[in-house]
């Protein structure tokens, strides 16, 4: 058994295929990593981010990590070596959706941006991400041996979105 702390709540923790390596976010934008290879208590380490703070994270080998959170985009996280570092943006392009045909679509795109956005207009309030709101969730969806090769985010942006590791 063993005790750790964190400077803020924790928003979610997970661990690792082997059960070796336990990761936790917590609420003032900090990334905690637990190495329990060598035994109790493990070795610790903490990333402050310059981000918002995330919410959901998942393990997709023994040494990478996919999170997301109120920034809107999934970040990989990977240990080279003995330690844990932020490694890229899973996406930083929005999708663009495609045109509309006819009034009856472009009633119905006006509706739902109101519903999505609070405006009659996407463009007004749109990020330059696939979600438009935070990300509550990363899932597994395809794995090869122990390593996860393509996860799935769900937003409060009402989104599902399948990305390829």
């Amino acid at each position: 058994m063993g005790e750790y702390n964190a400077s803020s709540w924790v928003h979610n923790v997970a661990w690792s295929r082997t059960g070796m390596k336990i990761a936790y976010l917590s609420h003032d934008s900090t990334l905690h990593f637990i190495d329990v290879n060598g035994g109790l208590p493990g070795t610790t380490q903490a990333l402050k981010l310059n981000s918002l703070p995330l919410s959901d994270l998942l393990f997709t080998t023994e040494n990478s990590l996919v999170a997301g959170g109120h920034d809107y985009i999934p970040f990989l996280f990977e240990n080279k070596g003995d330690a844990w570092a932020y490694s890229k943006e899973l996406s930083s392009e929005k999708k663009v959706a495609a045109k509309s045909a006819g009034a009856t679509r472009d009633a119905f795109n006006k509706f739902s941006a109101k519903v999505e956005t609070g405006t009659e207009s996407r463009e007004e309030q749109s990020f330059n991400s696939v979600h438009q709101n935070s990300i509550s969730q990363v899932l597994p969806f395809t794995t090869k041996g122990d390593n996860v090769v393509e996860i799935t985010t769900s937003g409060l942006d009402g989104k599902i979105v399948l990305w390829k590791l």
